[in-house]
């Protein structure tokens, strides 16, 4: 296994175990590998105080220290702990997605640039069955960005994994009118919760520098 140093920005080492002192670099990713043989994915290291911290992978729920020093990462899609697989099947229909759902509140902006550090995009519904997997991949109590947005081009709202235009039908189906109204600059769309003044479990277009809960998506063709 190799761990290649890594930038840290949206996502951080989630830890395992304590912190220990170790003599080299080469020490702390044996320590790693020998201590969690199935869940080792990078470790922090000090080089000054040559203290090593294990990882299970990154997670925008951690908050490492600077003091922690640099993290050295073996990037893959187990790499990633919040993620899971999700499926969904009625009569006639299933879908599934590898997904991640995190509470912490972002900006549109902020939440799609997570969800690209951990090889993903928000979570996209173009079609009714994947916009029920949506609902039972949330809550009802939160609001959640979804990755449908016009923030190119004014009233034509394109899925955040491929640009492609929302269709009709979906636009209806998802949407209570007069929604998406566009006003006020409401360039990306979330789903609503029960509190909201929004008819509840709909989706709505909002300013994108609000804060909600998101669901990060991996394309499953990359698994």
């Amino acid at each position: 296994m190799t761990f290649v140093k890594h930038t840290l920005r949206w996502a951080w080492p989630t830890l395992l175990g304590p912190a220990r002192s170790v003599r080299s670099r080469l020490d702390c990713a044996i320590h790693c590998l020998q201590s969690f043989p199935s869940s080792c994915h990078g470790y922090l290291y000090n080089e000054s105080t040559k203290i090593c911290k294990p990882s299970s992978g990154l997670s925008p729920y951690s908050s490492p220290e600077p003091s922690d020093g640099d993290f050295y990462f073996n990037d893959s899609q187990s790499s990633y702990p919040d993620f899971r697989h999700h499926t969904l099947l009625n009569e006639t229909q299933s879908v599934s997605a590898y997904a991640g759902y995190f509470t912490k509140p972002l900006t549109y902006t902020e939440a799609q640039a997570t969800c690209q550090s951990m090889h993903s995009h928000l979570f996209v519904a173009k079609s009714v069955i994947k916009y029920f997997l949506f609902l039972n991949i949330t809550t009802k109590e939160y609001s959640d960005w979804i990755g449908l947005d016009d923030l190119a081009n004014e009233g034509r709202f394109v899925w955040a994994d491929d640009g492609q235009e929302i269709d009709v039908y979906m636009k209806s189906y998802l949407f209570v009118s007069p929604q998406p109204d566009g006003q006020r600059n409401e360039n990306c769309v979330y789903k609503t919760s029960i509190h909201d003044t929004v008819k509840a479990l709909t989706f709505n277009d909002a300013n994108c520098s609000l804060t909600f809960s998101y669901v990060c998506e991996v394309d499953l063709s990359l698994i």
